[in-house]
């Protein structure tokens, strides 16, 4: 079984939250736009990760990244497109 902290699960939870209340809030929905902004946001992560792994900055034993690191990259990735929506509708 799979054991986290506490405060894994929060932010995770904290950022889906974030998300279904702007998705909520957008007039127009564009789930497909979240989804890839997320999958994009997880991209992006995973380039980050590489560059500071193979560059000692930090590292993983085994090469284990944990899994939960994955999972928040993509759960933060989902409010970031419905924020962005709105910011460049107000302008």
């Amino acid at each position: 079984m799979l054991t986290l902290d506490i405060a894994w699960y929060i932010m995770i939870l904290g950022f889906v939250a974030a998300w279904l209340i702007l998705y909520k809030l957008n007039k127009k929905n564009n789930i497909k736009k979240d989804l890839v902004t997320g999958l994009l946001v997880v991209f992006i992560g995973f380039v980050v990760e590489i560059y500071a792994v193979s560059n000692d900055m930090w590292n993983y034993t085994s090469g284990n990244w944990p899994w939960q690191l994955w999972v928040s990259y993509f759960a933060s990735g989902l409010p970031f497109y419905q924020i962005v929506s709105r910011l460049v509708k107000k302008e």
